[in-house]
């Protein structure tokens, strides 16, 4: 097997478990019905559903079908004449979803769920042999080979899925990694206790006089960890001006759509404030500043920024406006497919870490085994 030159493998894995979150949620209450967890494949089909239901069920597996036959075909380097038996694993893991909602109260295993998110993968199948029948890929391929350095697969998965992370509400825009705020809840929850004091203790007038320049130094760092993520793989001077506002434009995007989901369409601009503009100045002012530094200067960097916004949170204390903007969102119809960016905030900027610290250790170990690296 060739070595591994494409995004979609990870990116596969990735959604296999955005589908096993998905498909098990709340995680909660497991219990045994004394029957098989098959038993669903025969029984009679549900007398109501819904037209979202039936959308949800195709669009969720066309992704997961397309991205694994993409990376089984790519990875072996097949052509599209060639058959692709990826599709196998995500039927079989459909199946094991719907079997171990059995035995979850708030979930059914449906037979027609089952048929749907099939259907979805055979999808996401006949889209990758189009785009490979029709030289879609290799056009991407060219364009990343013109903007991109070699190795940049890591890196790039993750500056992809960025958006995802910074659309669950924080307590500032843009904080991520905050753990402390996940750990406080699930103990509050765990010992019965009403946090009400901690609440009163985060909008004291100490934390108020600090909020305006953590809220100007969160938002900074949050906008330029994509950014000098991009300038670590994007050597090009013009490719990183476009990299600069493009971060920035859809960082305000996530930040409208959090806005719109939490409240309504009118106030979707209500995140703004003269300390978040001044966030957005410095980090635009500071990377156009430094996009003439090389890719390795840019990693160093980057690996700074995480240790500096990592941090952060762990200085900062949850306010009532984030724990009842939280309520809204978790009480909402779409919990399971919403309460998953809570976790992709949180683990993002980590596993950031943990993909630029081996790209520096190994450039390193390079160096000094040039021998051992062929």
């Amino acid at each position: 097997m060739d070595k591994i030159k494409t995004s979609a493998l990870p990116i596969s894995w990735v959604y296999a478990l955005v589908i096993i979150y998905a498909s098990l949620y709340p995680f909660s209450g497991w219990r045994d019905q004394s029957i098989y967890p098959w038993e669903f494949l025969w029984a009679p089909f549900p007398l109501y559903w819904t037209v979202s239901d039936v959308i949800i069920n195709i669009l969720g597996y066309i992704p997961f079908g397309f991205f694994l036959t993409l990376a089984d075909l790519r990875v072996k380097n097949r052509d599209a004449s060639s058959l692709s038996f990826n599709w196998i694993f995500a039927i079989c893991m459909s199946l094991l979803m719907e079997s171990l909602q059995t035995y979850l109260p708030a979930r059914v295993p449906s037979s027609i769920d089952f048929l749907l998110n099939s259907l979805g993968v055979f999808f996401g199948v006949g889209i990758a042999y189009f785009c490979e029948t029709h030289q879609i890929i290799d056009a991407w391929n060219q364009l990343r080979s013109r903007w991109l350095i070699n190795e940049s697969v890591g890196p790039l998965a993750c500056l992809i899925t960025w958006p995802l992370a910074i659309i669950y509400p924080p307590s500032i825009p843009f904080l991520m990694g905050d753990m402390s705020w996940g750990m406080k809840k699930e103990a509050y929850k765990f010992l019965g206790i009403q946090p009400h004091e901690e609440w009163m203790r985060a909008i004291s007038g100490t934390l108020l006089q600090m909020s305006n320049f953590e809220s100007t130094v969160c938002v900074a760092t949050g906008l330029s960890i994509p950014i000098f993520l991009a300038f670590s793989i994007a050597p090009v001077l013009i490719h990183r001006v476009w990299v600069v506002f493009g971060v920035c434009f859809v960082g305000a995007c996530a930040l409208m759509l959090t806005s719109a989901l939490t409240f309504d369409t009118f106030h979707i601009f209500s995140w703004f404030s003269m300390y978040i503009f001044f966030g957005f100045c410095i980090a635009i002012i500071s990377s156009l500043m430094l996009s003439k530094i090389s890719t390795q200067a840019a990693q160093v960097l980057l690996f700074i920024l995480l240790l500096m916004h990592l941090f952060l949170p762990n200085d900062l204390s949850s306010d009532v406006y984030l724990a009842q903007s939280i309520q809204v969102w978790e009480q909402g119809k779409n919990a399971r497919y919403i309460g998953l960016t809570q976790w992709v905030g949180l683990l993002w900027p980590y596993i950031l870490l943990v993909v630029i610290a081996y790209r520096l250790i190994d450039r390193k170990v390079t160096k000094i085994y040039p021998d051992d690296a062929n």
